[in-house]
């Protein structure tokens, strides 16, 4: 028996409930607002390969740019352990939602590389 069936008859009134509510979350104002800061109600967004580095400086030389790391952004590295501790449960479901949601549409960067957009046309 889950939360939505009682004896095996599944509950409409409540999964219908449920669906206005996740509506409600990802697209009205006051939803968003709500559960801006969580990552149940999050839709993935473009991600810019190119611009994964918010802090780092940019410079262009020669028609070639690129960014190096703002040193008071620079975490040193002992041997190869992590510079940060990872994340929790939470995180960790937040990413793996991500990646189920661009898997489902063939996006899926981890297993297919990044697709470059042609500057031609």
């Amino acid at each position: 028996m889950t939360l939505w069936t009682i004896e095996g008859e599944l509950r409409a009134g409540d999964v219908d409930l449920a669906l206005r509510y996740a509506a409600w979350a990802l697209h009205a104002e006051a939803g968003r607002r709500r559960h801006g800061d969580g990552v149940l109600f999050q839709t993935p967004r473009k991600i810019d390969p190119e611009r994964l580095l918010h802090h780092g400086i940019r410079s262009e030389e020669y028609g070639v740019v690129s960014y190096a790391i703002d040193p008071l952004h620079l975490r040193r590295r002992d041997g190869f352990a992590l510079t940060d501790t990872g994340t929790d449960l939470v995180g960790a479901l937040d990413e793996a939602s991500y990646c189920i949601w661009c898997h489902n549409q063939g996006k899926d960067s981890c297993s297919k590389g990044f697709a470059r957009e042609s500057s031609e046309g």
